[in-house]
C-alpha cells in the first residue's frame, strides 16, 4: 500500500490566509482532511509584522506535517473592481504573502503549484466559468462525499485548490 501524500492548499491573502492540509491515498483515491486554518492579521499592524505572522504560522504547519505538494491560486491583476476601486495595492500585498509561501516551500523542498481560478472552477464544476455559487455547491458536495468539514470561505477555497492539485497532478 502506497503511503499517504500530504498536500497544503492555500488561499493566499494578507488579512486572511486560508490553509487546508489534505491527505491523499493514491491506491484508494481517498481524500482526508488533516487540518484547516485561517491565519488572520491585523490591519493596524505594519505589513512587515503581518508577513512575519504569516511566515511563522505557515512555517509551523510545515514542521508539523510532512507536506509533499502545496498549491495556491494564480493571481491576476484587474485594474479596477466592479465598484471602480483600484486593486493595485491589494494585489501587491497579496503577492507579498504569496512570496512568503513560496519561500517556505523552497526552504522545505515542497513542490509548489499554482492554478488559474478557471482551472479550480473547471476541476470542481466541469465549467471554468462557473459562478461562485456553483463552485460552492460543487465544493460542498465533494466535502460531504469525503466527510470534510469547513470553517470559513478561506478554508473552503484552500480545500478547492488542494483538490485541484490532487485531480490534476496525482490521479
Amino acid at each position: 500500500m502506497k503511503k499517504e501524500i500530504l498536500i497544503m492548499g492555500i488561499d493566499q491573502g494578507y488579512a486572511n490566509l486560508g490553509i487546508a492540509i489534505l491527505g491523499y491515498q493514491p491506491e484508494t483515491k481517498n481524500i482526508s482532511i488533516k487540518e484547516t486554518k485561517t491565519i488572520q492579521t491585523y490591519p493596524t499592524d505594519e505589513m512587515s509584522v503581518r508577513l512575519k505572522k504569516i511566515y511563522n504560522e505557515v512555517k509551523q504547519i510545515t514542521k508539523e506535517y510532512k507536506i509533499k505538494y502545496a498549491a495556491c491560486e494564480r493571481l491576476f491583476h484587474n485594474k479596477t473592481q466592479s465598484n471602480g476601486r483600484n486593486k493595485s495595492a491589494n494585489i501587491m500585498y497579496t503577492n507579498m504573502s504569496t512570496g512568503v509561501i513560496y519561500l517556505i516551500c523552497g526552504q522545505k523542498n515542497i513542490q509548489m503549484k499554482d492554478y488559474a481560478p478557471t482551472s479550480v472552477k473547471k476541476t470542481l464544476t466541469n465549467n471554468g466559468r462557473a459562478t461562485k455559487e456553483e463552485l460552492e455547491i460543487a465544493l460542498n458536495e465533494l466535502m460531504n462525499k469525503f466527510g470534510i468539514e469547513v470553517h470559513s470561505n478561506h478554508e473552503s477555497d484552500a480545500i478547492a485548490i488542494a483538490i485541484t492539485l490532487i485531480e490534476r497532478e496525482l490521479k
